[in-house]
């Protein structure tokens, strides 16, 4: 049995376990299948390795950009990935807003993120018509140290994206040394902005740096939400913009910001 089918296997289980105990709420069921997606699953070596790598390149976070009507939960419960979020009894505890019908890529089991900065060209094709309504999350680095991840140097439903774990995985990520040259890209820029982190747990909200909003008005409209662990939240209009490199990729870009 492969690694998602099995994480699927035993998901139903407890679920149909959890609806089964009396007294048990939505909300309940969700944190304790949460706790459950939680397991910390990279081995030490692997963890040093990816530790080391993201020193010398100065990696300093992770990033995902979600509907404003998700970040409550986010901040509660942590990210989760959208395969679970279609469980019915998550589905109706939390009620979260896709930005699409479908996971184009057919990864619904993993978590997307992005390695220094948002992929620019996804996210301003979802947020172009509201994007007050928005937030950028920034990761701490547990997320690749402590969980099982796969990277992809271009977005996951391309067809030249191939995953690959580990470090050989993340160095792909930084790969054409002349054209990171070319661009003057900082060592901490993926060399092409789509590259994905693929994280196939739920991220804790205690790893969580920062939250940042485009606006006073959607930071207002944020800090009356559940924020148990009182993460940071700020207007910051800095990952609503394209990268530096913008121009050599506008072939289908969207326009500066």
């Amino acid at each position: 049995m492969n690694h998602y089918r099995q994480f699927s296997y035993h998901i139903k289980g407890l679920i149909n376990w959890l609806v089964a105990e009396p007294g048990l709420d939505p909300e309940t069921i969700s944190k304790n299948i949460l706790a459950f997606l939680s397991a910390k699953n990279t081995s030490m070596a692997e963890e040093t390795e990816l530790n080391k790598f993201a020193e010398e390149r100065n990696i300093k976070c992770l990033i995902h950009f979600t509907h404003l009507d998700n970040l409550e939960n986010i901040l509660t419960f942590g990210l989760i990935p959208r395969k679970f979020l279609e469980e019915e009894v998550i589905k109706v505890a939390l009620k979260p807003k896709f930005s699409d019908n479908q996971r184009l890529d057919g990864m619904g089991e993993v978590n997307c993120l992005s390695v220094s900065f948002p992929n620019y060209k996804m996210f301003y094709s979802k947020s172009k018509d509201n994007p007050n309504d928005w937030a950028i999350i920034l990761f701490n680095l547990d997320v690749i140290l402590k969980h099982r991840c796969k990277f992809t140097s271009d977005n996951l439903a391309s067809r030249q994206s191939k995953p690959f774990d580990g470090i050989k995985g993340a160095e792909q990520l930084f790969l054409d040394s002349n054209l990171r040259q070319k661009l003057k890209l900082p060592s901490y820029y993926t060399t092409n902005p789509q590259s994905e982190v693929l994280e196939y747990s739920v991220i804790p909200p205690s790893w969580i740096k920062e939250v940042h909003v485009k606006s006073e008005k959607g930071l207002s409209r944020v800090t009356r939400l559940g924020n148990p662990n009182k993460i940071s939240i700020k207007v910051d209009r800095t990952y609503f913009k394209p990268r530096e490199d913008y121009s050599y990729w506008k072939t289908g870009s969207p326009r500066p910001l």
